[in-house]
């Protein structure tokens, strides 16, 4: 069995999560001492400013997993490697676990 898919990468997360607080800060601080106008602009701003990765209010998966499980004899084979297209974080694991001890 293989397969692919796309997750959230945590890095990626992180820092998002970061620069959202940020501009909540500041939409916070400029809440009530700028005009409806300038606010609204401001969380347009924001909103366009924290990339494509956002959709709906969520970060979206940049990180591609691609992974595959198999039995060859006696053996488990696991191989999973995960790459992210933003920040190039990269993860890889391959484990072999034998299935069987012969005993029972």
């Amino acid at each position: 069995m293989s397969a692919d898919g796309y997750a959230v990468c945590p890095r990626c997360l992180a820092a998002a999560e970061k620069k959202l607080a940020e501009q909540a800060e500041i939409l916070a601080n400029g809440y009530g001492t700028v005009s409806v106008d300038e606010y609204n602009e401001a969380v347009k701003a924001v909103n366009e400013g924290l990339g494509p990765e956002f959709e709906e209010g969520e970060y979206t998966g940049t990180m591609r997993e691609d992974y595959e499980f198999y039995v060859r004899g006696n053996t488990l084979h696991v191989d999973y490697g995960a790459q992210c297209r933003v920040c190039n974080l990269t993860f890889n694991l391959n484990q072999e676990h034998t299935i069987w001890d012969g005993k029972s």
